[in-house]
């Protein structure tokens, strides 16, 4: 969380109250869409420090507070009549910013406009999810789970099976098996990566969430891919739908998580993702030409949410939040 001292915050600050003219000898004309832009955000929101989450590198700190040194200048040059005589916008400064922050400001969850939130929410629509590279190689649907049990909130299941690859890693160490235990620490890192949490929320990938689904409702690999009988010419053909394309669908459970996901306590009552999907386990022809929303509304008007996953997004990245039964 970013707090007063930080330089991050400190060019928000200073950017959404400098004068125009002032910004603009600064940052050049991106400094100007950079002011407007900070006032859609909610500089009050807990996570606003994501906005800078691509600019974490040392080097990226000092270009911010390259930056405020220039604002600084131009206060000064200002007071002391010099403006009109110097230039002091620094195209590496606005360059910069221009390629590596406002070209990631997507992160909806910080605007402060409920309605803003909402506009750009509305532009999502449904998508089905390619698995073409499960289908090369049954090992491809082997590798995942059977069940969402370690994606569970606060779930910390994944960690034994770290714990147990640390002690294999030990016993080859103590043989003496060098490239044995090199091995075992890239599984323990690939382990560690893929199970990062946001508020106890597990990352997981939309493939995984749709493999998953498919082994939990009974669904087999065959010749023909995911289907429920391995001569039939149905296949699995999952869709991402986003919640204002289903909501009408929404039990009275689910209406209750996405108002607690919206008004999260743990960030002072602020949205805690961007987006939130419903994962859809559509199950079509396999010549079927159907638009995937239109797949994804006909499931849920003949089954309602069951066995429907629902998946908060964050900064491009998906998190499980339930499967409902």
């Amino acid at each position: 969380m970013l707090n007063k001292i930080d330089p991050y915050y400190k060019l928000l600050k200073e950017v959404s109250t400098l004068d125009e003219d002032l910004l603009k000898y600064v940052m050049g004309d991106f400094g100007i869409g950079l002011k407007d832009l900070s006032g859609f955000l909610d500089l009050k929101h807990p996570e606003i420090y994501s906005i800078f989450e691509e600019l974490s590198v040392s080097s990226d700190k000092c270009l911010v507070e390259k930056c405020l040194d220039l604002i600084n200048l131009v206060k000064y040059a200002k007071s002391k009549n010099f403006l009109k005589s110097a230039r002091i916008h620094d195209d590496e400064v606005s360059s910069a910013f221009k390629d590596k922050l406002l070209n990631k400001m997507s992160t909806i969850r910080l605007l402060k406009s409920k309605a803003k939130r909402q506009e750009l929410r509305l532009l999502r629509t449904s998508k089905a999810i390619d698995l073409s590279y499960i289908y090369c190689q049954e090992r491809f649907w082997l590798d995942y789970e059977d069940s969402f049990s370690c994606y569970k909130r606060h779930s910390s299941s994944y960690k034994k099976t770290i714990d147990s690859l640390c002690l294999r890693k030990e016993f080859y160490l103590n043989l003496g098996y060098s490239i044995l235990a090199e091995e075992v620490e890239k599984d323990i890192i690939s382990i560690s990566e893929l199970n990062q949490t946001y508020h106890g929320y597990h990352q997981i990938k939309s493939v995984a969430a749709a493999v998953i689904l498919a082994k939990i409702l009974g669904f087999s690999f065959g010749s023909n891919g995911i289907s429920l009988d391995l001569h039939s010419s149905s296949i699995y053909r999952p869709v991402l739908a986003p919640i204002h394309e289903v909501i009408k669908f929404a039990s009275v459970e689910l209406n209750e998580i996405l108002s607690n996901l919206e008004s999260f306590p743990g960030i002072d009552n602020r949205p805690l993702f961007d987006f939130l999907v419903a994962l859809v386990p559509v199950f079509v022809d396999a010549s079927c030409k159907t638009e995937p929303a239109t797949s994804a509304l006909n499931f849920l008007s003949k089954n309602g949410f069951k066995s429907v996953v629902l998946l908060g997004e964050k900064n491009k990245t998906f998190y499980f939040i339930n499967m409902f039964s």
